[in-house]
């Protein structure tokens, strides 16, 4: 916590408002102040849990520079500081958000100006930041899993339902037993629980190849209760409970790397980004997607449309057709 009072220390010495205040409570109180800030966002306790993360990270470079002031400059320098890691354009732009929004929220309470105000997140590359997977490779993953085993089991039931209904990893971790129903006489759905919603109030449809490894999985666990996680941990410390995101990334990423498909552009969201891809390709109209993908914004779900008849309509065809003649 020394590198965080180093922060607040500064901010109090930098501070160039009129009003009078108490810089006494705001440097010794740091973890109070903090959680002040965090309690006033309107959003969920993991978005809050990342925010403090995020605002961890910018406190352990602060602690490079002394007590030197917080001003624009040295934001800009912490965004180029990012830059120079390597990170992805949308980490980039996380990082900055909770800087913004912390900074955003000293400046209402009168203790230190908005510093960050009109920096700009990095600029994301046009396009898809993830490859979908293509028929074979689908085939390829899936047909690697031993399903002998309970873990086996577990993560081939996973991989298969993110293929088949695009969950994201969030909505994996959230599925309970409970969240399969009846959607009419014909269909079985599963209620998703997404990003940003506070319960699962949205649903996929469960086809036969989908709901069928599902249910097989869940006979082979024994007796459960109807809030028990659809896919639960096997740890021997948390054994039945529920997975966490970044459990549900490496468990993609390993089985990826063991049938031979590893690489920087696959992950588990690859697998969101193939479901998708193969709706459009397989004639599903842009209406039904974005219900597929829960996209709250269509202009989402067109970029799987633009992607598609991009390489449909190639005007590259025309010019190697051209130079055959």
């Amino acid at each position: 916590m020394a590198c965080f009072n180093g922060i607040m220390k500064s901010l109090s010495q930098s501070n160039r408002f009129s009003s009078p205040i108490d810089t006494t409570f705001f440097v010794d109180r740091f973890e109070s102040y903090i959680s002040r800030f965090l309690a006033s966002l309107d959003a969920t306790d993991l978005t809050r849990n990342h925010y403090r993360k995020r605002l961890k990270q910018f406190a352990l470079w602060r602690c490079h520079f002394s007590h030197a002031p917080i001003t624009r400059q040295m934001i800009l320098d912490y965004k180029r500081h990012l830059k120079d890691q390597k990170y992805e354009a949308s980490t980039i732009g996380a990082y900055l958000v909770a800087v913004r929004q912390l900074f955003a929220w000293c400046e209402i309470s009168n203790v230190h100006p908005d510093v960050t105000r009109g920096i700009k997140g990095a600029k994301r590359p046009k396009g898809h930041r993830r490859d979908a997977l293509t028929i074979g490779q689908i085939h390829q993953l899936l047909d690697s899993i031993d399903q002998s085993t309970e873990i086996g089991l577990r993560d081939f039931v996973i991989i298969n339902t993110m293929i088949r209904v695009g969950l994201r990893s969030i909505e994996v971790v959230r599925a309970k037993i409970s969240d399969i129903r009846p959607i009419n006489s014909q269909s079985v759905g599963l209620w998703v629980h997404g990003k940003g919603r506070d319960e699962a109030d949205e649903f996929v449809v469960l086809t036969e190849d989908c709901l069928s490894p599902i249910m097989n999985y869940i006979s082979k666990r024994g007796p459960l209760k109807q809030d028990a996680p659809l896919f639960a941990s096997l740890s021997d410390g948390s054994y039945g409970s529920s997975l966490s995101t970044c459990t549900i990334r490496r468990v993609v990423k390993e089985r990826l790397r063991n049938a031979g498909l590893s690489s920087p552009r696959i992950c588990g969201h690859s697998l969101r980004h193939s479901c998708l891809t193969l709706a459009i390709e397989g004639g599903a109209s842009i209406q039904e997607v974005q219900k597929l993908g829960r996209h709250a914004d269509i202009s989402t779900t067109n970029g799987y449309l633009h992607f598609r008849d991009r390489a449909k309509g190639a005007g590259e065809h025309s010019v190697q057709e051209v130079l055959r003649k």
